[in-house]
């Protein structure tokens, strides 16, 4: 069974993306310790941090986001066909929705870690990554602040360097999109090629938005290659599937013991993530698809997004305020380490969710509804200064 386009929002979509964010903020949580990392200078497997060491194999963050980034270019590639508008009252139109759906969370987001880095004590932890120290080390000044507002930089809430990227794509995303629609079908392999060449040869010099093209890209194309009946049978089969996801394990490994360069790992990440969202698309009767109609997953689905920018502001209040009331070399002992960061994860992910069910009512909803509306708007012009006659 090849793949057929959908009417548009999908519950199991939408609870890839909620696991994905939750991914991301677990994977966050155990980056806290030193304790059981891979990279760790003299780094040796024993029972005590086995536990720590497979969390930061399953728990990646930025695998995570790599899926993130293939999930909008099918979902938004989607939208856009669905509306077959005129290309610039298109990409007017799609540029608003999107400052709606994403700018007042973010902003909320930048605000909330400001005052969190302004009240919390900026000692280094002991037994703490060098990560997690230089994070509680960040800038919060005025001009810092607004720089983090007006996102030209992400350092006080750093998890929106993805989403700077998103705001960076969206004025370019409908034109690849009306390319990528109207190009062959065996141009697509080669366009991803070179994408991918392009982001392996281009790492250290051009922009992000560049880097990671090939991600949206792959989701752009998606719905052409499962409509592909040889390609279908192969996303569909659950053993592919279980490869897809075994095979990131290695390559998790490769990535933390400096084996293997992260970019070359994004590139695998991109083509797992198109399996996984292939094969749920393929298999609507199945298991997995059931799981993920499920009502709570569904609506950390819909929390996504404010779950995650705020996630990590959570994580460093919680991990500051737990650390500095136990014994100064807790983490650096093993077991010791572990019980905190299970707790640390699971204790702001609760806080996170509650937090993140009020900003996506008072915040993203209303946002995005703006977007919708002033979006519609600009799309009923039929040019741009001269607004249609229809009311």
């Amino acid at each position: 069974m090849a793949y057929s386009h959908g009417t548009g929002y999908d519950d199991r979509l939408q609870s890839l993306r909620g696991i994905a964010a939750l991914l991301v903020a677990l994977g966050h949580a155990f980056t806290v310790p030193l304790a059981g990392r891979l990279e760790a200078p003299g780094f040796s497997l024993h029972g005590s941090n086995a536990f720590l060491a497979a969390a930061e194999l399953i728990f990646q963050p930025n695998t995570a986001v790599i899926f993130f980034y293939v999930l909008s270019g099918f979902v938004l590639s989607g939208s856009l066909r669905r509306r077959n508008l005129p290309l610039g009252r298109q990409t007017l139109g799609f540029v608003i929705r999107r400052i709606g759906r994403m700018v007042p969370a973010m902003w909320l987001s930048v605000l909330v870690a400001a005052l969190v880095f302004a009240t919390i004590s900026r000692e280094p932890v002991d037994g703490a990554t060098p990560w997690f120290n230089a994070i509680i080390q960040t800038p919060i000044g005025i001009r810092d602040v607004l720089a983090n507002l007006a996102g030209v930089r992400t350092d006080i809430n750093s998890v929106l360097w993805s989403v700077q990227i998103e705001f960076v794509v969206a004025p370019f995303l409908p034109m690849l999109v009306w390319l990528a629609d109207r190009a062959r079908s065996w141009t697509i392999a080669p366009t991803f090629a070179v994408l991918c060449v392009a982001s392996l040869t281009l790492w250290s010099v051009a922009p992000n938005a560049v880097l990671y093209a090939y991600c949206f890209y792959l989701g752009i194309v998606l719905p052409r290659l499962l409509a592909d009946g040889l390609i279908a049978s192969i996303a569909r089969n659950p053993l592919v599937l279980a490869v897809s996801l075994a095979i990131l394990i290695p390559v998790e490994w490769a990535y933390c013991t400096a084996r293997l360069w992260l970019p070359y790992k994004f590139v695998i990440d991109a083509i797992v993530s198109a399996e996984v969202i292939g094969f749920v698309l393929l298999r609507p009767a199945g298991m997995i698809s059931a799981l993920l109609t499920r009502g709570p997953l569904v609506t950390l689905g819909n929390l996504s997004y404010s779950f995650y920018v705020f996630h990590f502001s959570v994580l460093i209040a919680s991990s500051v305020a737990v650390l500095r009331l136990l014994p100064g070399e807790t983490l650096t002992h093993a077991w010791a380490a572990t019980g905190v960061a299970i707790a640390l994860a699971v204790g702001s992910v609760a806080i996170t969710l509650a937090i993140s069910a009020r900003c996506y009512e008072l915040t993203e909803r209303r946002g995005t509804e703006w977007g919708r509306r002033l979006g519609a708007r600009v799309e009923q012009w039929r040019r741009f200064g001269r607004a249609n006659v229809v009311p």
